[in-house]
């Protein structure tokens, strides 16, 4: 693939290209360079990885402050400048995800008010949706003040957490008995994968050549992701055992066409609820990779 040349907005002034990730133990896998195919030479861009809570992924794109994020799936239904997904990875799950989770002081199917942690876009209206399935009532939301080891929830009916805090700060189960894995519950209504982010770049910018090289990071760790994750639970606070069934069994980092089924059957579903504005992601169609 040729290498197009990036934006100057898009170019720090040390010459490299930013593109923005989460910072969450689930991600590793699609940034960890072992081979060092994100560093520069021979006149091509070096890529800095910067990291931020998922709901600042697409803001960054959009501002031009990242060339590339992994872009929460619901951010590339909304928004302008619109975002265009590259199918080179993103972060998946075909049933239980054990990081996005409601955690409920009484029966899912009696929720009325969620406290929604809004680091995840995808996460709020993935629950909203779920919600609205299990209860035939749309729920109240607030967005939930979450500190390390506390939460803020005004006494409402259930939580919504994700990322490493479900596992390293979850609430107690003696005040929250029942819990719904959104990913399973997914997966149990449509029988399709979730996606809940992917690599993504503002609609129409020849951002192939840092697509590629992405996508070359992603392979390379398919065969590392025990590795990885015996070298990275400690520094996420995981169980050992955990960290390892969650990035070798659990999550999914290729975006194939059940992922695909799977993102554009969430579009129609929440863009028939009114969560969001398009009804389909943009996806920029790929050549073989031989």
């Amino acid at each position: 693939m040729p290498h197009d040349s990036p934006r100057a907005s898009l170019t720090p002034t040390d010459g490299a290209v930013r593109v923005a990730c989460v910072s969450y133990l689930n991600a590793r896998p699609l940034t960890e360079d072992a081979l060092a195919r994100l560093a520069g030479g021979d006149g091509v861009p070096a890529i800095e990885v910067v990291r931020d809570v998922p709901s600042a992924i697409a803001d960054r794109v959009r501002q031009g402050e990242a060339a590339m994020g992994l872009v929460p799936v619901a951010d590339l239904l909304r928004g302008e400048p619109a975002l265009e997904a590259w199918p080179v990875g993103g972060i998946a799950c075909d049933g239980p995800t054990l990081t996005v989770r409601l955690f409920a002081r009484k029966p899912i199917e009696v929720v009325r008010t969620v406290a929604m942690d809004t680091d995840s876009h995808t996460s709020v209206v993935l629950s909203t949706l779920l919600l609205m399935r299990l209860t035939g009532r749309r729920p109240e939301v607030m967005p939930m003040a979450w500190r390390q080891g506390e939460t803020t929830d005004a006494g409402v009916d259930a939580l919504l957490l994700i990322g490493d805090k479900v596992v390293t700060a979850a609430p107690p189960k003696w005040v929250y008995p029942h819990q719904l894995d959104l990913g399973a519950a997914w997966q149990q209504w449509t029988g399709l994968p979730f996606v809940f982010a992917c690599w993504a770049g503002r609609a129409g910018e020849e951002v192939g050549w840092i697509a590629e090289r992405l996508d070359r990071v992603r392979d390379d760790n398919a065969p590392r992701r025990l590795e990885l994750a015996r070298l990275l639970a400690d520094g996420h606070d995981w169980p050992m055992d955990l960290a390892e069934a969650y990035l070798t069994r659990v999550l999914r980092y290729e975006i194939g066409p059940r992922e695909l089924a799977g993102m554009r059957r969430f579009a129609a579903e929440a863009h028939a609820a009114g969560l969001v504005e398009r009804d389909e992601p943009l996806v920029r169609e790929l050549a073989s990779r031989g």
